[in-house]
């Protein structure tokens, strides 16, 4: 353990140690404030009109476990159309890229809990993905209520969903959880092995007792190479409150095993809530996240110091020695200079392929349309940084979705600045394009800075609009002008939005 790692363990348990001081007289206290803050994160995202409109369709609602819990638009995963109609790829679930944003080499896909209608979504979901884990903190029944469907088979049995298969082929029982091995089989012949780790010791509106289980998760996380290659599938009811702890603990750990310095729990929980809102709302939840990365990051240096693994409380094997070094010492001596429990494997090499969200093609569109997508309809590397936006210190999110019926494409860009945590956001610029043959629309929808620290969107709307082809895209594509338009003017909505959307 480093000197760098040491040092950030004293300044972060100073930090706790002066959040816990009572700061008013009604009693807050430095969580609270901070917690205050982050809830400020939630209700910006929440006013705007545009961020959850998919999940509020009609055909979306019934796929919605909570009528408050929908995903936010910049981030949503989109699955495969059944048809050509382009039904079917709604899933209340977000991707949570950590990547580049917190310098950890994960990507998480937080969503709610599956319901008896979206069993098949939530596996078409984990094959699509190529996801090899899943998390999951709830129990499917908790105080007498429903919080999952169980959505696995009994060991050694199959549940047959059409188009997939689903086989248990192993479950080991630890104390507060519950580990098993799932077999996912297509029509097609191909398979794959799923990784799922269930905490039933996680009580209902409240924090465990222990943050062992949690940890053993993410050390099993961490020994596989297939963890930085695809998604990590995490889901408790909801999606959003014991979801939000266990993402927010392995990326602060990660960080602090990669000797990051001012590790800060509000900057992880910020970006969290940019990605799915609603992450970590109650303040218990706030202090167990807190206080669970600081033990954690005390019995990682503990475990290295004494060359044991206290999370299970056996001596850690010695490293195998390299064909240069003096001869090996007995396999199972214990070395007072071992590693701590691994929370990831070593960066990637550059000649891996680094995982990119499903983008949708059912077409051969033009080289314009693709916008560096590759034949195979996966997006190509993206470029993190743009000289000419000026500031290039500040992270910047693309997510792209692409729905295509024969010749017609819909493209919908959301790019979006993100702010700090001090209340900071810019607004995102909006680019939706439509195409249909030669024919393409483009809708800008710009920030307008008005002096009241919000920005008001300015739209301009192309004269060569093409009505969608299918109902879903017609009814999406309404209400975002509609949205939109009334942010910026009733009159605009009155003269130019319905007759141009009729047209």
């Amino acid at each position: 353990m480093s000197e760098t790692q040491k040092a950030e363990i004293i300044r972060f348990r100073s930090h706790v140690r002066k959040l816990s001081s009572v700061t008013n007289s009604n009693g807050f206290d430095g969580f609270d404030k901070e917690l205050s803050e982050l809830m400020q994160v939630d209700q910006r995202v929440r006013s705007n009109l545009d961020e959850f409109y998919t999940g509020s369709l009609g055909s979306s609602v019934a796929k919605n476990r909570f009528d408050d819990v929908q995903p936010n638009e910049s981030t949503i995963v989109r699955l495969k159309p059944l048809n050509k109609q382009g039904d079917g790829t709604y899933i209340n679930a977000n991707y949570v890229d950590a990547r580049d944003a917190q310098d950890v080499p994960f990507v998480y896909i937080a969503t709610q809990a599956p319901l008896e209608n979206t069993v098949l979504d939530f596996w078409r979901m984990v094959y699509e993905n190529d996801v090899a884990f899943i998390v999951m903190l709830c129990n499917c029944n908790e105080n007498g209520k429903s919080k999952s469907k169980r959505y696995w088979p009994a060991l050694h049995e199959m549940l047959d969903l059409g188009v997939l298969t689903v086989s248990t082929t192993s479950e080991i029982a630890h104390i507060d959880s519950v580990h098993r091995t799932f077999t996912l089989r297509t029509v097609r012949g191909e398979e794959k092995e799923i990784y799922h780790m269930q905490h039933v010791a996680w009580p209902d509106e409240g924090v465990p007792d222990s943050s062992v289980a949690l940890m053993e998760m993410i050390q099993t996380i961490g020994k596989s190479p297939r963890s930085v290659k695809s998604p990590i599938v995490v889901h408790c009811s909801g999606g959003i409150g014991r979801t939000g702890i266990f993402v927010s603990m392995h990326i602060l750990l990660a960080q602090f095993q990669k000797e990051r310095t001012n590790i800060s729990v509000p900057r992880v929980v910020h970006f969290l809530k940019l990605c799915r809102s609603g992450m970590v709302q109650r303040k218990d939840q706030y202090l167990f996240l807190y206080y669970a990365t600081l033990r954690e990051m005390e019995r990682m240096v503990l475990s290295a110091q004494s060359g044991m693994n206290l999370l299970v409380q056996q001596p850690m094997r010695a490293q195998r020695a390299s064909v240069t070094a003096a001869p090996a010492a007995r396999p199972d001596a214990v070395s007072t200079t071992s590693p701590p429990p691994m929370l990831m494997r070593p960066k990637s090499a550059p000649t891996e392929k680094r995982w990119n969200p499903f983008r949708m093609f059912t077409s051969a569109p033009s080289s314009e349309q693709r916008g560096g997508h590759s034949r195979n309809g996966h997006e190509s590397k993206s470029k993190s940084k743009s000289k000419k936006d000026g500031d290039s210190s500040s992270p910047r999110t693309e997510e792209s979705s692409q729905c295509s019926e024969g010749s017609h494409t819909r493209r919908h860009v959301v790019n979006s600045t993100l702010g700090s945590f001090n209340g900071q956001n810019a607004s995102p610029h909006f680019d939706l394009q439509a195409h249909h043959g030669n024919s393409r629309t483009i809708v800008h929808v710009q920030p307008i800075d008005t002096g009241m620290g919000n920005s008001s969107p300015s739209i301009s709307l192309g004269s060569s609009y093409t009505r969608p082809r299918n109902t879903l895209e017609e009814e999406l594509f309404r209400m975002q002008q509609v949205n939109r338009m009334k942010r910026a003017s009733p009159t605009v909505v009155h003269h130019v939005g319905f007759s141009t959307l009729n047209t």
